[in-house]
């Protein structure tokens, strides 16, 4: 059975985490009972149970961002945004050292709900929805971790889909529905 942790510092979903294995991280997200979006990125320490604290912002309040991370970094891709909806937008954080994101770059295309797997040197977000028509795509691109930049068309998944899950080691991403 599961023991509690602690506690978040706002409820919500669609927040999206990335990890050193030291610290988690979760960025973002829809608060309710409010029905916003929110900016917050927040922390745990795994090795210490305890409620979450403050890590700093996202670059504007957003959900259902694509994430992953490196032993160093947690990159965040594409979003859900108030207006215009849908964002473009690649930005991270340095795990260790709490702050605001950082502009990373942009993706290939504005996308949410993307389902992001990463190593210590590629992140990939694969699949989400396209601008105005919430028309799921199959659309696989990746950024290079230890570097800044816009995003590189990577291939496509097998059919289009969005809300995909994403899990990954050190070879391969997997990505589930």
């Amino acid at each position: 059975n599961a023991t509690d942790f602690g506690d978040m510092t706002r409820q919500g979903f669609s927040s999206s985490g990335t990890s050193d294995g030291i610290r988690g991280v979760y960025a973002g997200g829809y608060q309710q009972p409010q029905s916003a979006f929110v900016n917050n990125i927040d922390f745990i320490t795994f090795a210490t149970a305890g409620n979450a604290q403050d890590f700093g912002d996202t670059s504007a309040p957003s959900c259902h961002l694509a994430g992953g991370s490196s032993r160093t970094r947690g990159v965040y891709m594409g979003a859900s945004i108030p207006s215009p909806g849908i964002s473009n937008v690649i930005q991270f954080v340095t795990i260790q050292s709490a702050g605001n994101t950082t502009d990373f770059g942009d993706c290939t295309v504005p996308r949410k709900e993307a389902a992001g797997a990463s190593n210590s040197t590629r992140m990939i977000a694969a699949g989400g929805d396209a601008p105005n028509t919430n028309t799921e795509v199959n659309l696989i691109e990746f950024i290079t971790m230890a570097s800044t930049g816009n995003a590189t068309d990577f291939g496509d998944l097998t059919v289009v889909r969005s809300r995909l899950g994403g899990i990954s080691n050190s070879t391969r991403g997997v990505f589930l529905k």
